[in-house]
């Protein structure tokens, strides 16, 4: 019983000591600061669709492979072009004449050049650089392969439109085919080998997932090709300087755009062919998305932060058609 006592009392000082280490060690530790993310509203996505739309999704859980965080896309200076690069990009295309210059209400200083084969259109303020043909031109079909296609367009951007290829990269192609013969006005999405036109997108070297405007269908830069390799037509948007911000933000989980499928945005219907505001309210009876992509909005040319967003890609119902069509809609990411 006395060794149990004088165990006892030996350990009780022991156990004081190891204490106060133990307190004292805890207070000498530097608490690194808890990190307060800004709020980030959402992603003014215009809703031009009227009236709401069942929407489903047949995504596996098992095809969903995005991270759970992501940073924004900040661009660090807005996206002019001065004077001087606009001749100099019009001398790249031979234009010879004097540009019309003039103001677009929406895009600012425009430089247009027109002539028989083409025209050119560059919004300085903006940045953009628009070129078409002003006609169809008879060509011969030299089932070029993807590869080769990819080429030509890459060349084109950067020779004319003196963009270095350092500076963007090649993101998808699409094959399109006039849904009437007699009119371009309405495009479909075809096969390789029935495509009247071959549209190249591509999108600037910043972050593996691209950039794409509201139409969900267009990226920063894409070229339309035609069967033998001649450019229809071109659209470039410079950018700023764009880079990465320190700052990640958590996205949506499977179950987070599961549940909150009735938020997305319808912007794109028919593969951009219909205008949505003229859709009649209950045209669209359902939506089955099949695809999920994660992308950044470039809400406009000169937008100082991009967000993530999800890119679903489906199947529409109408009312008037059992045949599904094709349908885009932007879920925005970030969880709040």
């Amino acid at each position: 019983m006395k060794k149990i006592k004088r165990v006892i009392l030996i350990s009780i000082p022991i156990l004081a000591i190891i204490a106060a280490i133990l307190i004292s060690s805890r207070k000498n530790e530097v608490r690194e600061p808890a990190v307060i993310k800004p709020f980030i509203p959402e992603p003014n996505i215009p809703n031009d669709l009227k009236g709401p739309v069942q929407i489903k999704s047949s995504v596996n859980p098992t095809e969903f492979n995005f991270p759970q965080e992501a940073p924004l896309l900040q661009q660090k200076n807005k996206p002019l072009l001065s004077e001087e690069e606009a001749i100099n990009i019009s001398k790249k295309f031979n234009f010879k004449s004097k540009p019309f210059i003039g103001e677009d209400a929406l895009r600012g200083t425009a430089y247009i050049w027109s002539e028989t084969t083409g025209s050119l259109n560059i919004y300085l303020k903006r940045g953009t650089v628009e070129y078409s043909l002003n006609g169809m031109p008879k060509i011969i079909n030299k089932q070029l392969d993807d590869e080769t296609k990819i080429q030509i367009a890459k060349d084109f951007v950067s020779n004319k439109l003196l963009t270095p290829t350092d500076n963007f990269e090649f993101v998808s192609l699409t094959y399109l085919k006039g849904s009437n013969k007699n009119s371009l006005e309405g495009l479909d999405v075809t096969n390789q080998k029935e495509a009247t036109f071959t549209q190249i997108n591509f999108s600037p070297k910043v972050s593996q997932y691209s950039i794409l405007n509201f139409s969900g269908q267009e990226t920063p830069i894409y070229v339309w090709l035609m069967s033998d390799g001649t450019v229809y037509k071109a659209h470039i948007q410079r950018l700023g300087e764009i880079a990465q911000t320190e700052t990640k933000y958590p996205l949506k989980n499977y179950s987070d755009i599961i549940s909150s499928l009735d938020k997305a945005i319808v912007v794109s219907f028919n593969n951009g062919n219909a205008y949505l505001p003229f859709v009649p309210t209950g045209f669209i009876k359902n939506i089955d998305v099949s695809e999920i992509n994660l992308a950044y909005l470039l809400e406009k040319p000169d937008s100082e932060l991009l967000q993530p967003v999800f890119l679903l890609k489906g199947k529409a119902v109408t009312t008037d058609n059992e045949k599904s069509t094709d349908v885009l809609l932007y879920l925005p990411a970030i969880k709040n």
